[in-house]
C-alpha cells in the first residue's frame, strides 16, 4: 500500500504538506500541490475512508513564545500555565502541541521558527508579543493558520484570543474611586507590553470619567522595556508624595510595590491599598490582593478551537474574541470616608 510518507519522500516534501495538499487544505502552493496530486496519481496513490476521519479528528499544532516572556518567575510560570492548558485542549481532540521557545537573538535575526521551517505543524498559535518585523516575517514564511493570543490585534486579517485588560484596567480604578480614592497611581511600564498598556488605559479612562488628571509621577515603571524583567531595586521609584491607591498590571507587581512601601513603613491597607490584576494563583503573597482574574482556560479553549477549524477547512469569519475576566474582593483596599 502506498502511503503519504512515500509521496512524501519522492517529492522531497514533509508528511504534513502532502496530507494538506491531499485534502485541499491551506497552507500548500499551487504548485506544490499540483505535483503531490501528480505523483499520487502516478503512484496509484487510494485515500481510503479510514484516513479521511482521522485527518479531520487529530491534527499537529505549533504555539511560540517569546523567550524575554520566559523569563523571570512570574512570566516563566504564567506562560508555562498557558501551554499546559493548551496542550490540554488540544489532547481533547487528539491533537499535538509543539511548543518553541523564540530568543531575543532569533527575533533580532528573523529566524524562522523551526516548526515552519521543518513544516511540523499545521497550525500555529502565537503567543504572547514579538517584535512587528518579527511577526511580519512569520506570515510571509508560511501559509498554515494562524492565531494570535495574549496580544493586541494589529492590521493582519487574523484571529485574535485576548483578555479585556482595558476594561479590566477600568473597573478596577473604578472599584478604588468607588471606595473614596481619588488620588490614584499605575504601576507598569506603559508601551513594554500591550496587557500592560492596555491596562493602563483602562486606568487613564476611569478617571478621565470622573475628571481626575493622571499625575505622571504617580505612573510607576516596573521593568525594562527590552528585557521585560521586573526588578525593585532597579524599577519602582517612587515619588516622595504618594497617592492613597495603586493600580498593579499584574499581581507580582502589586507584590513588589507593597514590599517598596515596606520599606517607607508604609503597609497595605492600612496607608496604601493597592490592586493586581490576574488572579495568579501560584504566586505566594502575604496580602491577598484585590484583583481582576484573567480567564486563561477561556482564551485557550476559544484559541484551540478557532486554530482547529481553520486547519480542517471549516469556514467562520476572522475575528477578536476578548475574553471577559472577573473582578475578586480581596483584603488590600481600605474604604475612605
Amino acid at each position: 500500500m502506498i502511503r503519504m510518507k512515500d509521496i512524501a519522500d519522492r517529492a522531497g516534501v514533509s508528511t504534513v504538506t502532502v496530507s494538506k495538499a491531499l485534502s485541499g487544505q491551506r497552507g500548500v502552493s499551487e504548485q506544490v500541490r499540483a505535483a503531490i496530486l501528480a505523483l499520487a496519481e502516478e503512484m496509484q496513490y487510494q485515500q481510503t475512508a479510514q484516513r479521511q476521519p482521522r485527518m479531520k479528528q487529530s491534527c499537529s499544532v505549533g504555539a511560540i513564545v517569546a523567550g524575554h516572556f520566559m523569563r523571570g518567575d512570574s512570566g516563566a510560570a504564567f506562560y508555562k500555565m498557558v501551554l499546559a492548558q493548551l496542550a490540554h485542549e488540544l489532547s481533547k481532540s487528539r491533537s499535538a502541541l509543539t511548543t518553541e521557545i523564540i530568543s531575543d537573538r532569533l527575533e533580532r535575526e528573523g529566524a524562522v521558527p523551526a516548526v515552519l521551517r521543518e513544516e511540523t505543524v499545521e497550525g500555529l498559535i502565537i503567543l504572547g508579543d514579538f517584535s512587528e518585523n518579527y511577526v511580519n516575517m512569520i506570515l510571509k514564511s508560511s501559509e498554515i493558520p494562524i492565531v494570535f493570543m495574549d496580544t493586541s490585534p494589529k492590521s493582519h486579517g487574523r484571529d485574535y484570543v485576548l483578555s479585556d485588560g482595558y476594561y479590566g484596567g477600568y473597573v478596577l480604578t473604578n472599584y478604588l474611586l468607588d471606595r473614596g480614592h481619588t488620588r490614584i497611581g499605575y504601576v507598569g511600564t506603559v508601551l513594554s507590553t500591550s496587557s500592560v498598556t492596555d491596562r493602563y488605559l483602562g486606568y487613564v479612562r476611569a478617571l478621565m470619567e470622573r475628571n481626575i488628571p493622571v499625575r505622571e509621577d504617580w505612573v510607576i515603571a516596573d521593568r525594562s522595556r527590552e528585557t521585560l524583567l521586573l526588578d525593585e531595586d532597579v524599577y519602582f521609584s517612587l515619588p516622595e508624595e504618594l497617592p492613597t491607591a495603586f493600580v498593579c498590571n499584574s499581581d507580582l507587581a502589586a507584590g513588589l510595590l507593597s514590599r517598596k512601601l515596606a520599606h517607607r513603613g508604609l503597609l497595605c491597607p492600612d496607608d496604601i491599598s493597592i490592586v493586581g490584576f490576574d488572579h495568579f494563583t501560584e504566586l505566594e503573597e502575604a496580602i491577598p490582593f484585590t484583583t481582576y482574574a484573567v480567564d486563561t482556560k477561556e482564551m485557550v479553549r476559544k484559541a484551540a478551537s478557532l486554530l482547529l477549524r481553520r486547519i480542517h477547512g471549516d469556514y467562520c469569519r476572522k475575528c477578536v474574541s476578548i475574553v471577559e475576566g472577573r473582578l475578586i474582593e480581596q483584603g488590600s483596599v481600605k474604604t475612605l470616608a
